[in-house]
């Protein structure tokens, strides 16, 4: 089973914005951290939306991490 060059863009992009989201995790202020996770995250999607040629939206993107989050956060 090959890769596509693609796919192997969009890990290597994925990698990048991990250790991103690991720096900005580690803000000790409560909230202020969730923030700069989520910034981080929409900017990867915007990525990989462009490595794959979908049309990126922003609207879009914040209401798929603040579904994620949702699920994180206790009601």
């Amino acid at each position: 089973m090959t890769v596509s060059e693609n796919e192997q863009k969009a890990l290597k992009t994925v990698k990048n914005y991990m250790w991103w989201s690991m720096g900005a995790g580690l803000i000790p202020v409560p909230f202020v951290d969730l923030v700069a996770v989520s910034g981080v995250q929409l900017k990867m999607l915007a990525e990989i939306s462009k490595i794959y040629g979908v049309q990126f939206q922003e609207s879009r993107g914040k209401a798929v991490i603040g579904s994620l989050i949702g699920s994180i956060v206790p009601a």
